[in-house]
């Protein structure tokens, strides 16, 4: 009996390596993959759909452009959304485009509390390929923000619900040192 039970605990434990090494493996395989958009890449080239048809990734050589990714069921996205709509003003010189994976979005979109981002001009609201977006883009969070420079070259990523003032100011840098910020710093 206590042969069986050594050997059962050596079958467990080897399993429990082996799943462990496994992981572990694929995390740091995770880890060493390069990035899909490094600061300093250019705006990737990408079609998505609006209320009035199909529209594409291009940059506005005025003016910076932030892309967020974003998702209506994630509470974060809502609330960044809240900020943009509630301080409308302070993103008159950015364009603002507003993307999600949800099929049905634009009906969803006319139950949503942002009345100020539906009717202000610079902004403009899409429905993007999931599996476009994930190649081109590689979002690890929602929501997910890219800053483009007019030149249309990436000078910031944000992850996750962060402070509006970080936000501004990685817009109003224009083209500054490039950063990388992550969430409510």
């Amino acid at each position: 009996m206590k042969k069986r039970r050594t050997i059962l605990a050596r079958v467990f434990a080897s399993l429990f390596l082996l799943v462990f090494l496994i992981l572990t493996g694929l995390l740091i395989y995770g880890a060493l993959q390069p990035e899909k958009l490094p600061i300093g890449a250019a705006m990737p080239a990408m079609s998505f759909q609006t209320e009035s048809g199909t529209s594409m990734l291009q940059p506005d050589s005025a003016r910076m452009t932030l892309l967020m990714y974003f998702h209506t069921n994630c509470k974060y996205c809502r609330a960044m959304l809240q900020k943009f709509d509630e301080n409308i003003g302070e993103f008159v010189d950015t364009r603002m485009i507003l993307l999600t994976h949800e099929s049905n979005f634009f009906e969803k979109l006319k139950q949503q509390a942002w009345p100020r981002l539906n009717s202000a001009s610079g902004i403009t609201w899409g429905i993007a390929d999931i599996d476009t977006l994930n190649q081109l883009f590689a979002p690890r969070a929602t929501p997910m923000m890219y800053i483009f420079n007019p030149e249309g070259n990436l000078t910031s990523k944000i992850s996750g619900e962060a402070k509006l003032e970080g936000i501004l100011n990685e817009l109003k840098k224009n083209g500054g040192p490039e950063r990388h910020f992550s969430g409510n710093k």
